[in-house]
């Protein structure tokens, strides 16, 4: 059975396979593209949050993702491999930062400052995770809404301007 098996995790009470599920790859193809765009995108959170709270916040928000698509899914004979939902969790935790900071704007503006990132993550989700064959689209999605989740908990308050 492969990591992401809804009848192991459910049935077996198997719950690291949300977590191992990340580290399995399909074919050589399929492990350099999560490889290249994983570099990109957790450089970016890794950068954004920190080292310590960027790795943990991704691996958090991974495995919530991984578990919302395995039960989301549940009754059918899904199974899922891959690092793409730690990618698409990735986007999601630096749109929920950039939500987080939204709060600290003049409440006029605070509409375009959470459309902003949000429409953004949303595009990059619908360009890069929403098709092909054997692209599982509600892991994808369901990394992106956790990683936004995750993100708007382990964002830190930007800091204060004054001078």
């Amino acid at each position: 059975a492969k990591t992401g098996d809804r009848d192991a995790v459910f049935d077996r009470h198997e719950w690291w396979r949300t977590l191992t599920a990340l580290f399995l790859h399909a074919d050589a193809g399929h492990l350099l593209s999560n490889a290249l765009n994983g570099l990109m995108v957790f450089a970016a959170v890794v950068s954004t949050f920190g080292r310590k709270r960027g790795w943990t916040s991704l691996a958090v928000a991974s495995v919530l993702g991984n578990a919302a698509s395995v039960t989301l899914n549940y009754g059918t004979d899904y199974q899922s491999i891959g690092a793409s939902t730690a990618i698409f969790a990735g986007v999601g935790l630096l749109c929920g930062r950039a939500v987080r900071q939204a709060l600290r704007v003049p409440r006029r503006y605070r509409l375009r400052a959470f459309f902003v990132p949000v429409a953004t993550g949303l595009t990059v989700l619908g360009l890069y995770g929403a098709g092909g064959v054997h692209i599982d689209v509600g892991a994808h999605l369901t990394g992106f809404i956790a990683g936004l989740g995750v993100g708007m908990i382990a964002a830190r308050p930007a800091p204060s301007r004054q001078a």
